[in-house]
């Protein structure tokens, strides 16, 4: 669970559950006439809100040095996309309801073939239409189950029209993608 890829997988699945921040956060993004400005209140999960999150930040010295092209907290570049407590994670944020959010971690055993991983993964599915987040040893993305298809969301492509909305057995049988049977290490629900 080490990049940029696991934030925004876990962003997508937080963003489909509609869930806000548990607490005031900072947003510069929303800046208009000055630098100075950030707008503050209860965030949604985008993947810089997670990123935040991720690093116990709230934004409040994050800032944009358009210079250098680089954000900076403190004069420091010292950030991490490494989660190493996804539960950790998901006690920054919160359902409409109030409630706390739980993960949980399964380990699959290898992987032999689609309808291996299917029935690995459609339990966990059925009853979680935000999806669940695939863990390979170098990639994680989101995949979801709708009326019966699987899908995948990955955050790994460039290009906008190659993330979203693949069929999970074309894209896991694909050699031009990140993830393969063999790289599935498990997957993380959130509800």
């Amino acid at each position: 669970m080490s990049s940029g890829c696991f934030i925004a997988a876990f962003s997508m699945v937080l963003a489909n559950l509609q869930v806000q921040s548990y607490s005031t956060m900072y947003d510069f993004r929303y800046s208009a006439a000055t630098s100075d400005y950030k707008f503050e209140g209860i965030l949604s999960p985008d993947p810089f809100v997670v990123f935040l999150a991720n690093n116990g930040l709230t934004g409040y010295y994050v800032a944009y040095d358009t210079a250098n092209s680089r954000f900076y907290y403190n004069n420091s570049s010292n950030w991490s996309t490494y989660v190493s407590n996804y539960s950790t994670l998901t006690n920054r944020f919160t359902k409409s309801s109030g409630s706390a959010l739980t993960t949980n971690y399964y380990t699959v055993s290898t992987v032999t073939s689609y309808s291996d991983l299917v029935s690995k993964i459609s339990s966990a599915l059925s009853s979680r239409p935000q999806g669940i987040i695939l863990v390979g040893s170098s990639h994680t993305l989101v995949v979801t189950c709708e009326n019966g298809s699987y899908y995948v969301y990955d955050p790994w492509s460039n290009n906008k029209s190659a993330r979203y909305r693949k069929s999970l057995s074309t894209y896991i049988t694909s050699s031009s993608t990140p993830m393969s049977f063999g790289d599935i290490n498990g997957y993380i629900t959130i509800d």
